[in-house]
């Protein structure tokens, strides 16, 4: 299992309706971080940060607003500053932002900035330049629930005429396509209604189930709840020791 630097540790938590219990066992992480620190200014944004995650899990990133829970995704997600990020056991430093792609991926709170093109097919289709395993308009329309023959109709509309719930699944699907070890999400359910936060995180914990570990900072406590399987406490920088959460 997963195990947390600065005295951290996780908790774990079973959404009823999207999965089955999980079995505890030994493996090897999928993503590890250690001694992350990031500097904006005279401020600590990401303070010495370690700790390392197994495949699969859906994990809660969850702090105030200062806690430096965005600053961590991105230095994960984009290194450069002190520390080392590991995935899949390559050091992700040392890749091109291609290559580092597939190994994390981020989706950043304003995902709408990640969308370009006039069709939902567009979209899909540049995705699929670099995809790995299913196309990414069958990801998508997998995400959404949508049979083949609503398929054309989504395929035809404007990524700015879905809904944002919708628009968010669209961009989890382009990550998605070449597939990534580890998928950072930020903030995902900011603005979203009951409905919308129930699609995104059906999407998210499908994202588990097809092997990534998916890790989301949130000021959602009930999202947390419905759909984490482990929880991070992050303050002023650092991530800390959260207590013993009973599974469901």
């Amino acid at each position: 299992d997963g195990t947390v630097g600065r005295g951290a540790s996780t908790g774990r938590r079973r959404p009823p309706s999207h999965r089955g219990p999980q079995q505890d066992s030994p493996a090897e992480p999928v993503l590890r971080v250690e001694h992350l620190s990031v500097r904006h200014g005279e401020v600590a944004a990401v303070d010495d940060v370690t700790l390392t995650l197994p495949a699969g899990e859906l994990v809660a990133l969850r702090g105030p607003n200062g806690a430096g829970k965005s600053s961590l995704l991105h230095a994960i997600a984009r290194p450069g500053t002190r520390g080392s990020v590991v995935a899949r056991g390559i050091d992700i430093h040392s890749l091109r932002p291609r290559a580092r792609r597939r190994e994390v991926a981020l989706v950043p709170e304003a995902f709408d900035d990640l969308l370009f093109s006039t069709t939902v097919e567009e979209e899909c289709r540049r995705a699929d330049r670099r995809a790995i395993g299913a196309p990414t308009a069958e990801v998508f329309a997998r995400f959404l629930s949508v049979d083949s023959l609503g398929a054309p109709a989504l395929l035809a509309r404007h990524p700015r005429d879905l809904s944002a719930g919708e628009r968010l699944c669209l961009v989890l699907a382009i990550q998605l396509s070449a597939r990534p070890a580890v998928l950072l999400v930020d903030e995902p359910t900011r603005g979203l209604d009951a409905h919308a936060r129930e699609l995104v995180g059906g999407a998210l914990v499908t994202a588990t189930e097809s092997g990534a570990t998916v890790v989301v900072a949130t000021h959602d406590g009930d999202f947390a709840e419905r759909f984490a399987t482990r929880s991070l406490s992050m303050e002023a920088g650092r991530v800390m020791a959260p207590a013993q959460v009973v599974a469901r």
